[in-house]
């Protein structure tokens, strides 16, 4: 982004007002199409089910919800704020690279929350406890320009 400048920027922004303008509409049909059914779609035990929550447990539920919430945009903003810095001064690159890494790594957190229907798992073939160093070896340098890589051993 930085070589377009505020042009670019601008872009973004009309293009996410777009989007929030279409939502709104969906938002608006969805709201009059539950009117209509009257909640016809939900079965009667799943009616039963949710008559049967307490207030107290519902109040619960959604603080922890919100609480869960804010607690991921609170890291990921500090995270997106300070990592383009932090790769400049820790691995010297320069400012474009650093901010293609943002990019990557933002697009990584856009996937990461993508499609949760029931019976879907998003990450079907990754293993549940796999944690990726980003300054291990890699094949190539151009390919992680995080380590430094001298023969075969890396050293970050």
């Amino acid at each position: 982004m930085l070589p377009y400048g505020q042009t670019s920027l601008a872009w973004f922004s009309v293009v996410a007002l777009i989007a929030m303008a279409m939502l709104t509409c969906i938002g608006g049909w969805y709201g009059k199409t539950i009117k209509v059914n009257n909640g016809s779609s939900a079965s009667v035990d799943e009616m039963r089910a949710i008559a049967s929550l307490g207030q107290s447990k519902v109040r619960r539920s959604i603080a922890i919800l919100l609480a869960l919430t804010f607690s991921k945009q609170f890291y990921l903003v500090s995270i997106t704020s300070f990592y383009t810095f932090y790769l400049i001064h820790t691995f010297n690159l320069t400012v474009q690279s650093a901010q293609v890494y943002l990019f990557i790594f933002l697009g990584a957190v856009a996937a990461g929350t993508g499609d949760r229907r029931p019976g879907r798992r998003p990450h079907r073939h990754a293993p549940r406890d796999l944690v990726v160093d980003p300054r291990a070896c890699c094949p190539s340098p151009c390919c992680c320009p995080m380590s430094t890589c001298s023969g075969r051993r890396c050293s970050a």
